[in-house]
């Protein structure tokens, strides 16, 4: 269990620098993921035998990586969320006719936005 917390702060600790240092990094991950998975298939198909174990085995390990960077991007996020969903309470508790005036003018906003269409 205490291995199992160890590798989920590990996972998010990874998805916070990647998002940190590139936004965009699950995305070409995710691309690339493809691409392998598109090569593999092609090459199955002139492949027997032995060839196809080890076609699998890669697949098998590209799924696991992939997967293990999407858990690591979804727990950054969900950590994320949750610090800002921290902050903005406690900036309503502390300033809450500055967050009503903040919320009144976004919606005069939207509301513009909305009867222009």
């Amino acid at each position: 269990m205490q291995s199992d917390a160890k590798m989920f702060l590990t996972a998010a600790n990874a998805a916070q620098e990647h998002n940190q240092t590139d936004p965009n990094r699950l995305a070409r991950d995710f691309q690339s993921f493809v691409a392998d998975v598109e090569g593999l298939l092609r090459n199955a198909q002139q492949v027997s035998g032995e060839g196809v174990l080890l076609a699998r085995a890669k697949l098998e390990e590209k799924v696991a990586q992939a997967k293990f960077k999407l858990d690591a991007a979804r727990a950054a996020a969900a950590d994320e969320a949750s610090r800002a969903l921290v902050a903005t309470g406690g900036y309503v508790r502390r300033q809450p006719l500055k967050a009503l005036g903040v919320a009144a003018a976004a919606g005069a906003v939207v509301a513009l936005l909305l009867a222009r269409h």
